[in-house]
């Protein structure tokens, strides 16, 4: 989905609704894709690496 929309332009609207996902979601996605690709990796149950 990411690539798809590099692919395309930069084209966030079209793919967000080509995807059915939202606008803010995709954009955010491929910030962090430009930013590293690792920023894309699934973290969903693990516990955040805080400082205390």
């Amino acid at each position: 989905m990411v690539l798809y929309c590099i692919a395309n332009n930069y084209d966030y609207s079209g793919t967000a609704v080509k995807f059915q996902v939202k606008y803010t979601n995709l954009y955010n996605w491929v910030q962090r894709y430009e930013k590293s690709r690792a920023g894309l990796e699934d973290r969903r149950g693990q516990k955040s690496q805080t400082r205390k």
